[in-house]
């Protein structure tokens, strides 16, 4: 059997984006993908860590309209989903034993994200999933940037907020292979 993959044009905005290694230039541009595009945020582990200062969360606040200061948040999950410049939904729990998830249809896809803080009992992973394709986390922040009008992700972009990583190109994907082969509704069999 082939497939027929088609693999996204990223706009130069978003090769920007997944070019992009620091923190507050990363919200710098989010600023201007978030009105067209889906961005999701999901916290593993802990979302507060000694790498999470006020002024990086003032500006995560600032770039994306969010209403939670998650800079004492420790170790608690946290979600957050802004469509088109609006926050739809964005919610922590003091509950440290449960995660929290959340789900909606857009376009033909079905989203879930799951956030769990480090002492959650059935282990503290975070990821999205779209339709039937996981995408997990790392430790502190989990940004994932999603193109609704041509089904697309983007991006996935991750901030520790306890560690600096020795490799600091980190990114849980490789957007030249996995990104690129989850264009969502447009594989077809051949």
């Amino acid at each position: 059997m082939n497939y027929n993959v088609t693999i996204p044009e990223y706009t130069e905005l978003e090769k920007d984006l997944q070019q992009e290694r620091d923190f507050f230039t990363y919200m710098q541009l989010l600023k201007y993908v978030k009105k067209d595009h889906l961005i999701m945020i999901t916290a593993a582990d802990t979302p507060s860590g000694p790498l999470f200062t006020k002024e990086h969360s003032i500006a995560m606040r600032k770039a994306l309209g969010l209403q939670l200061d998650m800079q004492n948040a420790f170790r608690q999950p946290y979600i957050a989903v802004i469509n088109c410049g609006e926050v739809i939904f964005e919610e922590t729990s003091r509950n440290l034993t449960k995660p929290l998830t959340f789900e909606m249809d857009f376009n033909d896809n079905k989203l879930f994200l799951r956030s769990a803080g480090y002492e959650c009992a059935d282990e503290f992973i975070s990821y999205l999933k779209i339709n039937d394709v996981h995408f997990y986390s790392g430790r502190g922040f989990n940004f994932y940037i999603f193109n609704t009008a041509n089904n697309y992700l983007v991006d996935a972009y991750l901030y520790d907020t306890f560690i600096i990583p020795e490799n600091l190109q980190f990114r849980p994907y490789n957007h030249n292979t996995q990104l690129s082969q989850h264009k969502f509704g447009s594989i077809s069999l051949i």
